[in-house]
């Protein structure tokens, strides 16, 4: 049987619209179109190819008007239309009207993933099928899209505004091209609070002789970190700050004195920078044990050349023990250089040697450790680029005196403090003062004009607590004086002392733009301000 000539006319006119309502697929078109007449109808072939009516596959979709279309190149003009078949399964003779498009867009993770309410950012969106002309839109209403620029079918940017009234929290992000096809990442983008968050139910619920737990609870998620002292001190030691976003909050504290009484407060700060501390101080006691700790400086040991005094930052009565940069590599049985120090224990027991280093890299700035002139030892830094305490080996000792020996081992590496203890539970973290002192600022900090883009260059600090660079910009000529002025262009998070750059993209034209770049360091500390200034073309 023939197929009929409404079914034929309807496979010339019958293809409307490419329609996408469907969940966003990598390489997917979905497309409907009007029903055809006829009694014989019993379904549909939609046709699709990379070229205009050379169609090299096919789909068999059934008796229904919409189909969707998988597994397509990326960044490919596609070609479809539909042919009707009848009851025999005779097709029509012609094709439907042809439409033409790309595959849906397919949005991955945005950067920055977040900003706080009343802000300014260019965010970058990478996935795939992004076509010139191409919008981007938010689920929540109060962030404003004020300029897109598609870089490529896989990058974006978009600068937006965070209306100071913004509802908290993570909301979808579309992007659609000019043919109205549109792809979603759901909960890709949150408004962060401008507050920062509120500190309640501080408390230190368990306390050992050299240990302690804190807890207490915030408002909204952020990290945590403990500072404390000795009572009498004047700095405050700080616990490593634990960067998992949280509201309940525990951080436990090690190393500490027996006997002792310590007072504390607490810092919280969000993933937008705002921190917040409880009220200095509340207290705690250590209990008291029969273990004893032996401590004194690595400076006071007879030193044998190449190995040296030193002094700096960060360091016990500001000074230290290091091997200069051009130290031959020492060996257990040549060691290159030397500190001794004698050390009286008062009982035969298990005695644990830690020293508190420091090395640019934790791998090759090692130190030889040995005990009465027996067997050296290697040991390393825990970290790289900041003083760690490192060691714990035991040493089987009678009561009296003993000669401890470092021995150089690499060049560069620095030792401050050492201690000699028969608390096999012990693991020290005192620090020589508490962090007051900001960051060094990015340097130096340069802006290149392109068109409608500036380029940041800068150097990180090198400081062994940098946390971020924040650069900030004003277009009225002046420049932001602090990290809450103008309008965040991005915060960077990457290691001291390198090298890093952003591309400011989606600009206008002949605008001069005023940059401010601080260093913050994990207390929150802010360098002084670095500046550069660009036009755009």
């Amino acid at each position: 049987m023939s197929i009929s000539k409404k079914l034929c006319r309807y496979a010339l006119v019958a293809l409307a619209q490419l329609a996408f309502a469907l969940p966003a697929l990598a390489g997917t078109i979905s497309l409907s179109w009007n029903p055809a007449s006829g009694t014989n109808l019993a379904g549909y072939r939609v046709y699709y190819g990379a070229s205009s009516r050379t169609y090299t596959q096919s789909l068999d979709v059934g008796n229904t008007t919409s189909a969707t279309v998988t597994g397509l190149a990326d960044c490919t003009t596609w070609y479809l239309a539909v042919k009707a078949y009848n009851t025999a399964g005779t097709l029509s003779t012609n094709y439907s009207s042809e439409v033409t498009g790309w595959a849906r867009p397919v949005v991955a993770p945005v950067v920055p993933s977040s900003a706080k309410q009343g802000n300014r950012v260019v965010l970058s969106l990478t996935g795939t099928d992004f076509r010139s002309g191409a919008t981007v839109q938010f689920g929540n209403p109060a962030i404003s899209v004020n300029s897109v620029s598609v870089a490529s079918c896989t990058g974006l940017t978009a600068d937006v505004t965070i209306a100071a009234g913004a509802t908290v929290g993570s909301t979808n992000v579309d992007v659609t091209n000019t043919d109205r096809t549109f792809g979603t990442l759901a909960g890709a983008f949150t408004v962060l609070s401008s507050a920062p968050p509120m500190i309640s139910a501080v408390s230190a619920p368990a306390v050992g002789s050299t240990t302690a737990t804190i807890t207490w609870t915030t408002s909204t998620a952020s990290r945590s970190m403990v500072l404390y002292r000795r009572s009498g001190q004047t700095g405050y030691q700080q616990s490593t700050q634990d960067m998992n976003l949280v509201t309940s909050h525990s951080v436990s504290l090690y190393g500490l004195t027996p006997a002792t009484v310590y007072e504390y407060h607490v810092r919280s700060r969000d993933s937008g920078g705002a921190f917040a501390l409880s009220p200095p101080d509340k207290t705690f006691t250590t209990t008291s044990n029969a273990y004893r700790y032996i401590s004194f400086e690595a400076e006071a040991g007879n030193l044998v050349a190449p190995v040296v005094a030193a002094s700096g930052y960060g360091q016990f009565n500001s000074g230290s023990v290091t091997t200069p940069a051009g130290t031959p590599t020492g060996s257990p049985g040549l060691p290159s250089g030397k500190a001794t120090y004698g050390v009286s224990v008062p009982s035969a027991d298990n005695w644990y040697l830690w020293v508190r280093v420091y090395g640019a890299d934790a791998g090759s700035s090692g130190w030889l450790q040995s005990m009465d002139g027996g067997l050296r030892q290697a040991f390393f830094p825990a970290t790289s680029g900041t003083w760690s305490w490192a060691g714990g080996v035991p040493y089987a000792l009678q009561a009296g005196l003993h000669t401890i020996e470092l021995g150089g081992y690499d060049a560069g590496a620095a030792a401050d403090r050492v201690l000699l203890t028969n608390d096999y539970s012990f693991v020290p973290t005192e620090q020589s003062v508490d962090d007051q002192v900001a960051p060094a600022a990015p340097s130096p900090f340069t802006a290149t004009a392109g068109t409608t883009r500036l380029t940041l260059y800068w150097t990180n600090p090198t400081n062994a607590d940098f946390h971020d660079t924040l650069i900030r910009y004003r277009t009225d000529g002046k420049y932001p004086v602090s990290p809450e002025d103008g309008f965040t262009v991005t915060i960077r998070n990457n290691a001291p002392g390198t090298d890093d750059s952003f591309v400011h993209a989606g600009l206008g034209k002949g605008t001069t733009y005023s940059y401010t770049a601080f260093a913050r360091d994990d207390s929150g500390n802010v360098s002084i301000a670095a500046h550069a200034q660009a036009t755009t073309r």
